[in-house]
């Protein structure tokens, strides 16, 4: 993302700093807790496709166990992402991701309500055909979640950026230390390893790239001259 892309995304803020209480947050803080959510999502996407391989040709107690797990681990997230309220005009950042993590952790939610229906004792008056078909529609919405989210990681990165302008007017400066960002990098470089460097990637671990390439752009740190 370009400096006149970050300008304009502080320029424009983000809704719901009215709702941030007195404590402010650091967005260090808030960035690295980002990058540990993504990091487990993506392990759980990984081990979800592990169980699935591994469970032959009745794959459901599979589908349901992984799907659970991602229903917890979404709320969980999301709570996670609530605690934090950072100074404007960013205050609402971490709401926003909080609502969508919420969204598609209830996905999940409804997924597994489908397929226990469907593999309960068959009941008089339940469309049995028609539940079967809300599977497809529930991928496709915990995917455009996924997509939702990696647009909107340029966010995560517009919460480091100093709104103070240079003596030219532009907006040069990050927030954190040098050894802030090196530590973020290195947490992403952890989580997500070679996957970074690969092409036509899911849309959690783009957002991982995405957020790795913002960091390394020639801002300059807290303590640099």
């Amino acid at each position: 993302m370009g400096r006149f892309l970050v300008a304009l995304l502080l320029m424009q803020g983000v809704s719901g700093a009215a709702f941030a209480s007195a404590r402010e947050e650091d967005p260090h803080a808030f960035v690295a807790a980002f990058i540990h959510h993504i990091g487990e999502a993506e392990d759980l996407r990984a081990q979800a496709e592990k169980d699935l391989a591994a469970a032959g040709a009745d794959k459901g107690p599979a589908m349901l166990s992984s799907s659970t797990r991602f229903a917890a681990a979404l709320h969980a997230q999301a709570d996670s992402m609530n605690s934090f309220h950072l100074p404007p005009p960013m205050g609402g950042a971490p709401q926003k991701f909080a609502t969508l993590l919420h969204q598609k952790a209830e996905f999940f939610e409804t997924y597994v309500a489908v397929a226990e229906a469907l593999s309960a004792t068959p009941k008089p008056g339940v469309l049995y055909d028609k539940l079967g078909d809300r599977s497809p529609d529930l991928r496709g919405m915990i995917d455009a979640a996924d997509e939702t989210l990696m647009k909107a990681t340029p966010l995560v990165f517009a919460t480091l950026v100093s709104t103070t302008p240079d003596a030219q007017g532009y907006v040069t400066r990050l927030t954190i230390t040098k050894a802030q960002r090196a530590s973020l990098i290195h947490d992403l470089d952890t989580a997500f390893g070679k996957k970074l460097e690969g092409k036509n990637q899911n849309y959690i671990v783009s957002a991982a790239a995405m957020l790795r390439g913002h960091l390394h752009q020639p801002y300059k740190c807290s303590d640099e001259p």
